[in-house]
């Protein structure tokens, strides 16, 4: 799905994404979610934690940042995102992220499942 959204993908690309992620993934710093209807791919978006300096709202300092967000555009408008994402706060939520910024500094901030 990431060629369907960015064309043509930087030589070495796929590999710094792969190495990044066999990184993240293990320690839980990272999730990747795939949503599937009838075992179709529809949509795709990633969480990944970080560290800020604490504060009177974040006492931990725990962030999320949602990135990687695509809906294939036959599934769009249909509340497939809306429910990946939202699975995807509440996971930020329940690891200690009392903060999340918006996939696209396009966009505005994400405000759901208490982050």
């Amino acid at each position: 799905m990431l060629a369907e959204v960015a064309g043509h993908l930087p030589d070495g690309l796929p590999a710094a994404i792969d190495a990044y992620l066999a990184a993240q993934l293990d320690g839980g710093g990272c999730l990747c979610a795939l949503l599937e209807d009838g075992g179709v791919p529809v949509g795709s978006a990633m969480r990944c934690l970080y560290t800020v300096m604490p504060d009177e709202i974040n006492l931990h300092g725990t962030c999320a940042t949602l990135f990687s967000v695509y809906t294939r555009p036959t599934y769009r408008g249909q509340g497939y995102m809306q429910q990946l994402l939202g699975l995807l706060l509440e996971r930020a939520h329940a690891a200690g992220a009392r903060k999340s910024s918006p996939p696209s500094p396009k966009r505005p901030p994400v405000h759901a499942a208490g982050i």
